[in-house]
């Protein structure tokens, strides 16, 4: 990574903590122990799903984590009272919240909602369509590379 210019590395951990069960907190603390020796800056995101809301909450208060990763639409229009509980966390620790959800197939409502809630930005973007519309409603975007035609 670095000698091709990597410095920076943003990174969700879900499947690894939701493997972890209640042991994730701790498997968090073992995954980045020492992370700001690495030749790159690491920050990451506590999981905002599949895994319990108190698991989430102490993850956000853990070093690297800057705040809340793969928060997706269905949360809200579920009214998911722990998800929801876990952005407002969150916010309150003055963390992002990583939106996870496919643009093209969700209402013009629901893509006003989802800012108004706290999300600002979106990793689930497949192709030209979805970042586009991403843009048009004012969410930062991350392009997946290699899993589809951009």
């Amino acid at each position: 990574m670095v000698p091709c210019g990597t410095t920076t590395c943003f990174v969700e951990f879900l499947d690894f903590i939701g493997s972890a069960k209640d042991k994730g907190v701790e498997a968090a603390k073992g995954l980045f122990k020492n992370y700001q020796n690495l030749p790159y800056r690491i920050f990451a995101f506590a999981p905002a799903k599949k895994v319990e809301l108190e698991t989430t909450k102490a993850l956000l208060n853990e070093e690297p984590v800057i705040g809340l990763g793969e928060f997706d639409h269905f949360t809200y229009s579920s009214e998911n009272a722990e998800s929801m509980e876990a952005m407002a966390c969150a916010k309150v620790a003055g963390g992002l919240v990583n939106g996870h959800w496919g643009l093209t197939t969700l209402s013009d409502n629901d893509l006003n909602i989802i800012p108004a809630i706290g999300a600002n930005n979106n990793h689930d973007v497949w192709n030209s369509d979805d970042i586009a519309k991403s843009l048009r409603y004012g969410f930062a975007t991350q392009i997946k590379f290699g899993v589809g035609k951009v």
